[in-house]
């Protein structure tokens, strides 16, 4: 859902001139389940607070109530001229408690700032897929080479999102260590842009069936004594 003040000619013209200052977001967080580096929320909010700052621009993200094993979060980009513009976010749960729901929120956190400023991790997907095809894990050989992989419109409309999400919030700790060992072969046909989000879901779902504290909170309670509680 997007909405936006009657006129948003200063916001754009403000936000055309952040993006022209706005760094790639470094992947200096480990991702020890994939033996791989993903850019975190700070890591997001260092590549582009300082560009939204000097231009007039503020974000707010407002995380909303749970409804059918879904959360919303609302990010919000305002200008100083009091233009602004809104959109919601909805990701589904894993499972509804207040450690998921506090993960959850960091992950929607971090995927609306990126996806409302233009912010992007310095070393995508998409630039690690023009310079050579992804590998197969040894244990097992791919159904599907980069050639056969879907675009993301394939992939919305033959209903993978949703199968994929709902598949990997059924594993138990034996099936996600099989996901872990043959990623590449489930994943094969798959989007290149949506290999990092499907990481980010089987990690949340190793931390719910480990019982092991989620780093959300930490995160969140750094970043607010940072920069404000109403970021």
């Amino acid at each position: 859902m997007f909405d936006q003040s009657p006129t948003i000619a200063a916001l754009a013209k403000a936000l055309s001139a952040a993006q022209g200052e706005i760094e790639g977001a470094v992947k200096g967080k480990n991702n020890p389940a994939f033996r791989s580096k993903y850019a975190d929320l700070s890591a997001v909010w260092d590549a582009c607070r300082e560009a939204l700052s000097k231009n007039g621009l503020s974000v707010i993200q407002s995380p909303g109530p749970c409804a059918d094993g879904r959360m919303e979060m609302t990010t919000v980009l305002a200008h100083a001229s009091g233009e602004w513009m809104r959109g919601t976010l909805t990701i589904p749960l894993g499972k509804v408690d207040a450690q998921a729901y506090g993960s959850a929120t960091t992950y929607a956190r971090r995927y609306a700032l990126a996806a409302f400023v233009g912010v992007a991790p310095e070393d995508d997907d998409g630039n690690a897929a023009s310079a050579s095809a992804p590998k197969a894990s040894p244990r097992s050989e791919p159904t599907a080479g980069a050639a056969g992989r879907k675009t993301p419109a394939q992939a919305k409309r033959d209903g993978d999102h949703e199968r994929l999400n709902a598949e990997i919030d059924r594993l138990t700790l034996d099936g996600l260590a099989d996901w872990f060992a043959n990623f590449d072969r489930y994943t094969a046909d798959q989007p290149i842009q949506w290999l990092d989000p499907i990481r980010d879901r089987l990690e949340l779902r190793r931390q719910e069936l480990m019982g092991k504290p989620s780093p959300a909170d930490a995160m969140d309670d750094g970043y607010r004594a940072a920069v404000g509680r109403a970021a």
